[in-house]
């Protein structure tokens, strides 16, 4: 099977630059051949001095020097066999898109056979276009990358054959570039294609260790002026040109900017440097207006955030051996941290948008630079998680100091629209990520208010991440809404939006996030409310439609396992075969009208998994008072069966609630298991009505838990929650909590109050007992009362005004831990402003 070559419409921008011809030489060769320099692109005399140095005192410098001699050392062999060549020689055409390089029909990667053979694990083969040229692609690259390698070697050791063999990639390359035509991944000339390559960007990732092969070896006897100057002339310079066909925002431009540089610092060209670092697609816009406030790269993805931060780092580096400090940048800076404030708990990082599921360890070259370049302690505790490799060799220090990363809290990353929830526990720190931000542009997915979670030591709800983009399921699923854990609207994808955060707050016990998802869902308009705790997560997500017409609303979620519940589940056939249900197979439903539950777990039994608990009460409340008591039945169409995950061969239970109507209310909680279940109710109701028609929602949960002044000892506890929309102050009534803000917790154990907590508001009562009053609204505060006597009290803010707490026992405040003034007003603490 191959391929069909889709012709497209020529823009006409490449007609007229460079021709696809050997004639093209005459107008690049009457360029300037500048003189053969000193190595000074990446490394300089000094470095190899240096590494030189290190190589003697520190086993691991010494290792990763080896490891480049050993890979200069096996040039041309390991190439030849790699490829089953018989002598290196270069393609006789441009490589295509590595994305083409899976099977057709199952998505899975293929596996090199031949130069014409190509084979899917599934038993099917594939020969031809686009096949073969990707195996170009990789010949390619492969030689652009032993040149610079040989270079190396040829530094590091002073053997001239090294030298000798760089150079004759390089002048393969000068003598074969300007005959291979431009062409796109259609093998269209589009002014996003190359010649190498069938991608401006995958031509400029090769340029750069091309350019710095030029550059090891330069003033090297191997090669003549006229050797240097065919390489400048037929392969640097119109490498760089192809480079400044395609401008765009995207990460890109950032790898265009970096080649056009390599070969700009180079060879001294000013033109070249100024195109790459102050036009109006330059470096210094790119790091001002693609890098958020918060640090992480515009499309909104951990695999394109670190793919641009690479070519940033490079350019970096080579313009501080010109003599200029990109790393001052703040928003360079920021790159490096960001990640950090999003780690799982296991060090991996959450696969949204067109990412993949990685740890941080497999970025520890970019902490390398972070702590050698910014002095970030943070940095040093990741580059010494692994063994240290060739980037710490070129740009790292000598040695790492023995770091450790602090502990994480809650973190949000509202430009990107990412709010991190982390709770500890006994069974370990329990991690949400909520994504509520810009879509993202190409790389982005319809997944609005959709969360990925974490909890006893486990990936609880999961985010697809990313095929190939040639892979059939990057379309039909990945980027789908109902592959996402959040709500379908009329079992179609949401549209490209931005959300905006409501509320996020940060306290000792509980961390929680309210955002709505903009106008993702056209003519509706949702919101989700999500609260971390220790045990588990209080979910809740509103949607209504913005006219009285019916919809259906399905709520999704997704978690690694095997799936059981206490349902009578029965095979079902009522979800449609488009816009990614499709994928959806194994389907079994029941109707439910109460309080349901569904089980994650690894294995047979219980745990470590999830267990997801959903209550229709406080519906079924809304409902009635909606319809002034008249209220139509309220179901819940609940559906299971298994969807698709990162490895395709692994497929990934699901657990679907559907809805008719004109609004709904979701009201869910996920309890992370390890051997059984100790949350033994959860219960919900509605609250007060609020002006703008949404409601406070009152909840119910009980179970086991830690008891906060004795970590060894389990007790019982019973948690009242109230949970309002926020934004504004108003009155609120839930159960037996009134008060007002934007959420509310009351925690008893052993029948006594332990735990009280008010966010956005400033009064909080229990069964008419006043339990918090401030004189005028506080962004979050917590009190904790021990046996002992002792108040503990956090605020996310200092106290601005007055605050009274009901602690009639209390001998002792502790103010953010801190011993505080105060003193006892009838039952009552009072606390000054601070």
């Amino acid at each position: 099977m191959s391929w069909a070559r889709v012709p497209r419409v020529n823009v006409g921008i490449i007609a007229c630059s460079l021709a696809m011809a050997p004639g093209a030489r005459a107008g690049v060769a009457d360029l300037d051949f500048v003189p053969p320099q000193p190595p000074h692109l990446l490394l300089d005399e000094s470095d190899f001095a240096r590494i030189d140095a290190w190589a003697l005192e520190q086993d691991w410098a010494a290792s990763a020097r080896d490891a480049i001699l050993e890979r200069a050392a096996s040039w041309p062999e390991s190439h030849l066999e790699a490829w089953q060549l018989e002598r290196f020689e270069l393609p006789p055409e441009g490589g295509q898109w590595i994305q083409y390089y899976v099977c057709p029909v199952h998505g899975y990667s293929l596996t090199f056979v031949d130069a014409t053979t190509h084979a899917c694990p599934m038993g099917e083969t594939y020969s031809g276009w686009p096949y073969d040229q990707v195996i170009y692609t990789r010949r390619i690259d492969d030689a652009g990358n032993a040149a610079a390698d040989l270079g190396l070697a040829y530094r590091l050791t002073g053997q001239i054959e090294y030298a000798e063999e760089a150079a004759e990639i390089l002048l393969a390359f000068a003598d074969t570039y300007l005959l291979w035509p431009i062409h796109d991944e259609h093998d269209v000339p589009m002014i996003d294609g190359a010649r190498a390559h069938a991608q401006t960007l995958d031509e400029a990732v090769w340029l750069i260790p091309v350019a710095w092969a030029y550059d090891l070896i330069a003033d090297s006897p191997v090669l003549s002026d006229e050797d240097g100057a065919r390489i400048q002339r037929f392969l640097l310079r119109p490498a760089a040109q192809v480079l400044q066909h395609y401008k765009q925002k995207g990460n890109w431009q950032v790898w265009h900017n970096a080649g056009i540089a390599a070969v700009g610092y180079t060879l001294g060209d000013r033109t070249l440097i100024d195109i790459a670092t102050g036009s109006r697609a330059g470096m210094s816009h790119l790091l001002r207006f693609g890098v958020n406030n918060d640090g992480l790269w515009w499309e909104g993805t951990w695999s394109y955030h670190f793919y641009a931060l690479q070519p940033f780092t490079w350019f970096a580096e080579m313009s501080r051996r010109a003599g200029e400090d990109t790393y001052a940048d703040p928003h360079l800076a920021a790159m490096y941290a960001a990640p950090l404030d999003m780690l799982l708990p296991d060090l991996t990082l959450p696969a949204f948008n067109d990412s993949h599921g990685t740890r941080i360890t497999s970025y520890a070259w970019a902490y390398e630079v972070a702590w050698s370049r910014l002095g970030d302690p943070r940095a040093a505790a990741v580059a010494g998680m692994v063994p240290r490799g060739r980037w710490a060799l070129f740009f790292g220090t000598e040695t790492l100091p023995q770091e450790t990363l602090p502990p994480q809290g809650p973190a949000l990353l509202e430009d990107s629209g990412y709010a991190v929830l982390r709770q500890p526990g006994a069974d370990g720190t329990s991690y949400v990520a909520l994504d509520f931000g810009p879509h993202g542009g190409w790389h982005g997915h319809y997944d609005k208010l959709s969360f990925i979670s974490y909890g006893a030591g486990a990936l609880m709800g999961l985010d697809p991440g990313t095929q190939s983009y040639a892979a059939p399921t990057h379309d039909t699923w990945d980027k789908k809404t109902v592959a996402h854990n959040t709500v379908v609207l009329d079992e179609r994808n949401q549209v490209r939006n931005s959300g905006n955060l409501g509320w996020f707050h940060a306290l000792p016990d509980l961390s929680a996030v309210r955002a709505d998802a903009g106008g993702a869902y056209p003519g509706a308009r949702a919101a989700r409310t999500q609260v971390l705790v220790a045990e588990y997560l209080l979910d809740r997500f509103d949607i209504a439609a913005l006219t009285p017409a019916r919809h259906t609303f399905d709520w999704i979620y997704h978690n690694p396992g095997l799936l059981s519940s206490d349902l009578d589940l029965e095979p079902y056939d009522g979800l449609p075969d488009t816009w990614g249900y499709q994928n959806l197979t194994g389907t079994l439903a029941a109707t439910a009208t109460g309080p349901w539950q569904v089980t994650f777990s690894s294995g047979e039994g219980e745990g470590p998994g999830c267990r997801v608990w959903m209550d229709d009460t406080a519906l079924a409340g809304i409902e009635a008072i909606r319809h002034s008591g008249a209220a139509p039945p309220v179901s819940t169409t609940v559906v299971t069966g298994n969807g698709l995950g990162p490895d395709l061969s692994v497929p990934v239970p699901f657990v679907m609630a559907r809805r008719q109507g004109h609004a709904t209310t979701f009201a869910a909680l996920f309890e992370p298991l390890v051997e059984s279940s100790r949350v033994s109710a959860f219960e919900t109701a509605p609250g007060t009505q609020l002006r703008d028609g949404t409601w406070v929602l009152e909840a119910h949960v009980s179970g086991t838990g830690i008891d906060p002044q004795d970590p060894s000892r389990r007790a019982p506890y019973e948690d009242d929650w109230a949970l309002s929309r926020g934004g504004t102050v108003e009155s609120w009534t839930a159960g037996s909590l009134s008060g007002d803000g934007d959420l509310a917790l009351v925690r008893r154990m052993d029948g006594r109050i332990r735990v009280m907590a008010l966010a956005g508001g400033s009064l909080l009562s229990d069964s008419g007992q006043v339990l918090i009053h401030a004189e005028s609204p506080v962004e979050g505060i917590e009190a904790r009362l021990g046996l002992d006597g002792t108040l503990e009290v956090d605020t996310e803010s200092p106290l601005s005004c007055e605050v009274f707490i009901h602690a009639p026992d209390t001998t002792t405040v502790l103010l953010n831990g801190v011993a505080a003034a105060w003193s006892l007003v009838g039952d009552m603490v009072w606390l000054p402003p601070q």
